[in-house]
């Protein structure tokens, strides 16, 4: 089965275990980026501030600044066209604090070339406030993000790639989802609720078909999940980790559950980054322990149904591993670093046979390579990865075990490279930090950076039966960066 997405960024293998393995922004803002409003503690909500950025001909974003007054406060966009305010977001909590929180609504599903109006309104126990209305116009069709595309067999081409999918904001801390597996006809997306390790629950969301919805999560304080494998509509493997050490959880009978799971207990903590079923009973999941030390070494675990078992590999040197993809029982990529501490370290590959782990070569001798960001598998014998190349990365792919570069330019740049899914034998879709999106067609290389020109990032992609793929992460506040802005996000990727 198609690999949910990777976990880990090729430049954050020499960082420590807690900005490894945590979704989590926590940038300092500047006096004038906080920015305090005038108000009085128990009041009603402050909002100002808003405005509209419009990136594509059928999404915008809508940005404001909200002082919830020490007061619990909501807030949600009413929108329409034509003078109506008929279409209103879910609600989302933007705290309780007495400082200013910068807050941002995506909205989809809109028609090209139309003028709309929008209004947030925040509300709290002492009453609502409506925003300024601000009249917004989506591009006409075709219009899309702007920028220079990477040259590839097809030429500079520029193309809109999404439109935002919903994704229910959670009560309280920021929210981060991180990985997602579809099958024919729906998703389950994985996560985080929190932004510290010490604070983290397990967030699960399920595709309804317009949109995702918040699940009851299974059971673990202090845990995130990284990365879920669903090989089919009622079961599914989640991991992750609960702080020191590995997590895993199933999808099963209607509800998810937190699995047992051995975890070697190494001095800096242990983490599971992936997971890859090919069954509901055979599923392989990656990782590594003592995640920042010179003890370092990659784990492998595989579960049959019933238990979780650590298993035999070889371990170069301080070595990590970030992905893992399975398409049968005897044909596994998973990928990573070697020499991985306290730098990004060397590529490494390793295949599963079906009866053991074997390293394998990647012969790129005109490269520095400093990692594999990711591995993703559409059939037997034909894989994908994004290796870190001298401040940039280069995609390879994998026909009948032989590994070769797809382009020498760095179609993938720093920004890029988290995961990668396929949504035919040749189509396949990359997703990266900064909204980043590029496609792999018949037509060569397209992209269609920073979706909706905000901070943050895809961390998973997967595609359905219909050829649509679906690529979740964290949106920002991109004029503050404030981690009280963070909010899942997730965007429905079409071929155009």
């Amino acid at each position: 089965m198609r690999k949910a997405g990777a976990v880990l960024h090729r430049r954050s293998v020499g960082a420590t275990l807690s900005v490894l393995l945590a979704f989590t922004l926590t940038p300092t803002l500047t006096a004038s980026a906080q920015g305090r409003s005038a108000h009085q503690t128990g009041s009603a909500p402050s909002v100002n501030n808003i405005q509209v950025d419009v990136s594509s001909s059928t999404s915008v974003i809508v940005v404001a600044a909200v002082d919830p007054n020490g007061l619990a406060t909501t807030y949600d966009v009413k929108y329409g066209a034509n003078g109506s305010f008929g279409e209103s977001t879910p609600e989302l909590a933007a705290g309780s604090g007495t400082t200013v929180e910068s807050v941002s609504v995506p909205l989809g599903g809109l028609s090209p070339g139309v003028t709309y109006e929008a209004q947030l309104e925040a509300t709290n126990a002492a009453g609502s406030t409506l925003s300024a209305v601000v009249p917004f116009s989506t591009t006409s069709s075709g219009a899309g993000p702007t920028g220079p595309g990477p040259s590839g067999p097809g030429g500079n081409t520029v193309s809109p790639l999404a439109s935002p999918l919903t994704v229910l904001g959670t009560a309280g801390s920021p929210d981060a989802l991180i990985g997602v597996s579809c099958w024919s006809s729906g998703c389950w997306a994985v996560g985080a609720r929190g932004a510290s390790l010490s604070s983290d629950r397990p967030l699960v969301e399920r595709w309804t078909g317009r949109g995702f919805a918040p699940a009851a999560p299974p059971s673990g304080a202090g845990a995130a999940l990284y990365s879920v494998s669903c090989p089919s509509a009622v079961g599914c493997v989640a991991v992750g980790r609960q702080a020191p050490n590995v997590y895993a959880a199933e999808w099963v009978e209607g509800r998810w559950r937190q699995l047992a799971v051995p975890s070697p207990r190494t001095p800096n903590g242990d983490i599971l980054t992936s997971v890859s079923c090919v069954s509901v009973r055979y599923c392989w999941a990656v990782g590594y322990t003592d995640g920042s030390s010179t003890g370092m070494a990659a784990l492998f675990e595989f579960w049959n149904g019933r238990t979780w078992h650590v298993a035999g590999a070889p371990h170069p040197p301080t070595s990590m591993l970030n992905a893992v993809s399975c398409i049968s029982q005897s044909d596994c990529w998973a990928g990573g670093a070697s020499d991985a501490f306290p730098q990004a370290g060397s590529p490494l590959l390793e295949h599963w046979n079906g009866r053991v782990w074997t390293l394998a070569s990647l012969a790129m001798p005109s490269l520095k390579m400093e990692g594999i960001a990711t591995v993703g598998c559409t059939a037997a014998s034909s894989c994908w990865a994004v290796v870190g190349a001298t401040r940039s990365n280069r995609v390879v792919h994998e026909v009948n075990g032989r590994w070769v570069l797809v382009s020498n330019d760095a179609v993938i740049d720093e920004s890029g490279g988290n995961a990668v899914a396929c949504a035919s034998a040749s189509t396949c879709w990359f997703v990266g930090y900064g909204m980043s999106v590029v496609r792999w067609g018949s037509m060569g290389w397209t992209t269609g950076q920073q979706l909706f020109n905000v901070g943050g990032g895809l961390r998973g992609v997967s595609c359905l039966a219909t050829g649509e793929c679906v690529a979740v992460g964290v949106a920002m506040n991109f004029h503050t960066d404030a981690p009280s802005s963070m909010r899942a996000s997730a965007y429905l990727l079409r071929s155009t």
